[in-house]
Formats: C-alpha cells, structure tokens, sequence
C-alpha cells in the first residue's frame, strides 16, 4: 500500500508515528491522570492517519481498475482487414502504435498469410470521430463516383457510415466517466493540500518539542 503514498504523505506518516510515541510515553506515566486535551490529540492523529491510508486505498482501487480495464480490452477481438492478403475475421491485436495517417490504431498478425499490420481505422473514440469525418468528407467529394456505383456497394458505404452514431455514444459515456474522473481529481486535490497542513503543523510542533503553545486542531 506504500507505494501509492506521495512523499508529503510519507513524511505526514513519520511524523504522527513520532507524536503518538511521545504521547503514549506520557499515557504510561499518567495513567488515569492523561488529560483530556491530550485524548484530543491522539483522536486527532488517528484520523489523520485514517485520511493518509483511505487516500492510499482509492488510488489503489482506481490504479488496479484502469489497469483490468486495459487488460480486458487488449483481450478483445476485433473485426479487422489483413492489409496484406485482405482476408477479414475477428483479431486480439498484438499491441498499439500511430497508422499512416497519425491516428492510434492497433497492431495484428494475420494466421492466413503471416503478416504483421496496422489497422486504417483508429482504437479510440476521439480519433474514430476524426476518422469518420474525414471518410464523411471524402464520400461527400467522390459522390458522383459512388452513385455509379453497384446498389450493394453503396448500400455497404452507407451502412458502415452508420457506425458513426455507436462511436458518438460511446465517446459521451468516456466523457461523462471522464468529468467524474476529474471530479475525483479534484477531491484528491484538496485532501492533498489538508493533509500538507497537517504534516507542516505536525512538523512545527515536533521543532518546538512542545505541544503546549499550540492549540490542538490548529494548522
């Protein structure tokens, strides 16, 4: 889990270690006589603690969720032409890289005839809207030819223009997944800075080796 604490963190995590040792040699020597303001401090200690590791666990969650995520679709096959023999059918690409035309698209091997190549068409939703308009453009441009074309043909160009409005769906569920990512940032972002202040009161306490000046809870 330490690994997805940040170095402010880190250091938060030494000093509440630090403070709690110096109050647990004065619960030894009191006893029952441990005052209440000193109760108030350890609380206080141990819920920083608390906000440091759930930190910790979130980062955690969504690291290992993004990476499931990534892994399950790298597994998925998907329809593709070999761009060598044309042979079209259903490939786990081998990995990812930019195409001729500079958009992110996926790497295959054909098992027909052994080839190794990259897809026309882009792996990302952003891109495959480019991708789709700049086809849109070019039909647009070459109308007469396609309306000279075989009614089955142009029925497939129209068909597969379709495609667009299942890439549109699936780009604005991205984007609403990505506000809540960044809503998340956000929160990050602010238990980030509290905990700094924690850590730079905590830090000034132990300089001054007393707790005695500071009001507890004051950063």
């Amino acid at each position: 889990m330490e690994k997805y604490l940040n170095e402010d963190e880190k250091e938060l995590l030494s000093l509440i270690r630090y403070h709690r040792g110096h109050f647990d040699k004065m619960k030894e020597t009191l006893g029952e006589m441990f005052p209440d303001d000193a109760v108030e401090v350890v609380e206080y200690l141990d819920k920083t603690e608390d906000l440091v590791w759930n930190a910790a666990k979130r980062r955690k969650t969504l690291k290992e969720a993004q990476v499931k995520h990534q892994e399950y679709e790298r597994s998925l096959p998907r329809l593709t032409m070999c761009a060598e023999c044309e042979s079209g059918k259903e490939r786990v690409p081998t990995g990812e890289t930019k195409n001729q035309h500079g958009y992110m698209a996926n790497c295959y091997h054909c098992e027909d005839c052994g080839a190794d190549y990259v897809d026309g068409m882009p792996n990302n939703s952003k891109e495959q809207l480019e991708w789709y308009k700049d086809l849109e453009d070019f039909f647009k441009e070459n109308q007469k030819d396609i309306d000279a074309m075989p009614d089955k043909q142009r029925e497939n160009i129209l068909s597969f223009l379709k495609g667009k409005k299942t890439i549109e769906e699936i780009y604005k569920k991205e984007q609403a997944a990505l506000k809540r990512v960044q809503l998340a940032d956000k929160a990050e972002e602010h238990l980030s800075k509290m905990l700094a202040q924690s850590r730079d009161y905590l830090l000034s306490i132990k300089l001054k080796n007393n707790w005695g000046d500071t009001p507890i809870g004051e950063c």
